[in-house]
């Protein structure tokens, strides 16, 4: 039954979690003064160019002279939200594990943090199926090391450090959720 309730939580806060993701880009590109053009979280493909993509935010600079830096942080912000929203949650679900509640608002809030997980592993997986370069991808991580002038060595091991990390999370709350 948890189970059930967990892969339903998961369809039904996916698009919330695409408003949250592009909101994330949104939000830092206004922090340094870009303008958000257009904000799309459906599946569709672009006008622009004509690719498939789960959903995205189109901004233009108000101010051309960003640093890289600040345009890495816009790239990434979606995974900083990721990880926080995984820690926030885990720490929801031991609060509820302990407190001996309801294991159906573990199950709602475990089916949201694998949402955020598989959009932070989808960016690292790209990260990490490539050779000596950086792909010709559009993914968040992948324009945000590449503004940062990373090698890909590096970035790499971000990556898997990142994945590490989280997956301990998300297994800590898979196995509360399933005890409870």
């Amino acid at each position: 039954m948890i189970t059930l309730i967990v892969l339903l939580a998961s369809l039904i806060l996916w698009l919330p979690q695409n408003c949250i993701h592009e909101g994330a880009h949104a939000i830092m590109a206004r922090i340094f003064g870009w303008k958000t053009q257009k904000f799309w979280p459906f599946p569709g493909y672009t006008a622009s160019d004509g690719q498939f993509r789960f959903a995205y935010v189109l901004w233009a600079p108000g101010n051309p002279t960003i640093s890289t830096t600040k345009r890495a942080l816009i790239y990434s912000a979606p995974v900083l939200v990721n990880t926080t929203l995984i820690c926030s949650l885990l720490f929801i679900v031991i609060i509820t594990y302990i407190c001996e509640a309801s294991g159906i608002v573990a199950a709602i809030l475990m089916g949201w943090a694998i949402n955020n997980f598989v959009d932070g592993a989808n960016n690292c997986r790209l990260l990490l199926t490539v050779g000596e370069k950086f792909p010709t991808s559009s993914a968040d991580l992948v324009r945000c090391f590449r503004e940062l002038d990373w090698s890909i060595k590096r970035a790499n091991a971000a990556a898997i450090v990142w994945l590490a990390l989280i997956s301990a999370a998300v297994t800590v709350l898979v196995t509360l959720v399933l005890r409870m």
